[in-house]
């Protein structure tokens, strides 16, 4: 997590300050000052002292309030960097009600699609004068409410927060609501909860990838899913079955891979398919990552990608363009999706009572990895699929 530390103050400071407290020895001119240790933080009363103003007008004058002559100002921020003092943002937070931060909690930043959003969250949110904590939950309810409650600590002003499912820590969202915590929620719109939300259409990213291979001939789709106790997941796969069922294709449950969006199911699942002698020509992928893995685990057997297996992924990331053959995908829209909540989140911390949900549509991107199936029955232009289907 990116949080700045509250660093207590040593024993010498204290003795110092209760010095500074002296009313007989602040009156006096005469009286020399004890100046701290520079190699610790001074507090703004320690300051004032040392530079015989008030602790108000020093404060007024870090901040350049128009109201202290510009020359005390200058003074004062001189003295400031000399002595080493740093105002109390978590102090002033608490007096003035905004700290001009914003958290953002996330499951984790090695997945291509937290990262990038997050890189838009916090453009958006600089542009608009606010700081950003991030932090990872790693899709533990535990770690998220313990993150939640930090950062309230921290008296940010407004959280962007991934939940882990649509239905897990409902009391939670209601205590925030209750309490007038400012949240946008991402990934899942949660079940009896009143907030605004942002959320990929899943059920029509999974159709889309599925109709693109039946629509190039395939009737042998296999699905790698992401962990399926999460709504997005379940949505992807959804789309997938309802895809292949208005196809007139007969579901096989052995086609299915429940992976956890790690970029190993794609190898994984691919592995397991051989062991169990499964037959396909086309894969869905959860994430462009598992796509990829799962594209190097088929040219390891031999097999040819789209020769062979036609690959769709999903997020259009930056690595999907990269690889050959450049990857057929479902396009997220991240930045619109990051965009869309950040603005959210904006608008409801300047004011904004309006309830939300927002549902990012998705777009297909075909590329090379995908190609028509290859033929059965006549000619069989590539003899790994023949064999793989059994039929040489």
């Amino acid at each position: 997590m990116v949080a700045s530390a509250i660093v207590p103050a040593s024993k010498s400071r204290k003795s110092q300050s209760v010095k500074g407290r002296d009313r007989t020895k602040q009156k006096s001119p005469s009286s020399p000052v004890s100046l701290p240790d520079r190699k610790s933080r001074i507090t703004s009363r320690e300051l004032a002292q040392i530079l015989g103003l008030s602790q108000a007008t020093v404060s007024m004058a870090i901040h350049d309030s128009p109201l202290i002559k510009l020359s005390t100002r200058e003074r004062v921020k001189a003295a400031a960097i000399e002595h080493n003092y740093r105002p109390n943002q978590l102090a002033r937070a608490m007096k003035l009600g905004k700290s001009k931060v914003i958290a953002i909690l996330v499951p984790t930043l090695r997945l291509s699609f937290y990262a990038q959003a997050v890189d838009v969250m916090e453009q958006v949110a600089r542009e608009n004068g606010y700081f950003c904590f991030v932090a990872q939950t790693h899709s533990s309810a535990q770690i998220l409410e313990a993150e939640v409650s930090l950062f309230r600590e921290r008296c940010v002003d407004g959280l962007i927060i991934y939940p882990v499912n649509q239905s897990e820590q409902i009391d939670l969202y209601r205590q925030l609501l209750e309490d007038n915590v400012v949240f946008v929620t991402c990934d899942h719109a949660l079940t009896g909860v009143r907030c605004s939300s942002v959320v990929s259409h899943n059920k029509e990213i999974g159709r889309l990838a599925t109709e693109h291979l039946i629509k190039m001939g395939h009737r042998r789709i296999a699905c790698i899913t992401g962990h399926l106790g999460t709504s997005t997941a379940q949505g992807r796969l959804c789309g997938y079955k309802e895809a292949l069922k208005a196809a007139g294709i007969k579901l096989d449950e052995n086609m299915i891979f429940e992976g956890t969006y790690e970029e190993s199911d794609g190898e994984q699942a691919v592995q397991k398919w051989k062991r169990d002698g499964v037959a396909f020509t086309g894969i869905v992928a959860s994430e462009d990552a598992v796509a990829i893995t799962a594209m190097f685990a088929i040219l390891d057997q031999g097999r040819k990608v789209p020769e062979d297996i036609s690959i769709v992924g999903t997020g259009d990331f930056e690595i999907s363009r990269l690889v050959p053959p450049r990857l057929t995908t479902v396009d997220q829209q991240v930045d619109h999706f990051a965009k869309a909540a950040i603005e959210q989140l904006l608008a409801h911390m300047h004011g904004a009572k309006r309830i939300r949900s927002v549902v990012i549509p998705p777009r297909l991107l075909a590329r090379g990895s995908t190609a028509a199936a290859p033929v059965i029955g006549g000619s069989v232009p590539c003899g790994h699929t023949a064999s793989l289907l059994g039929l040489t």
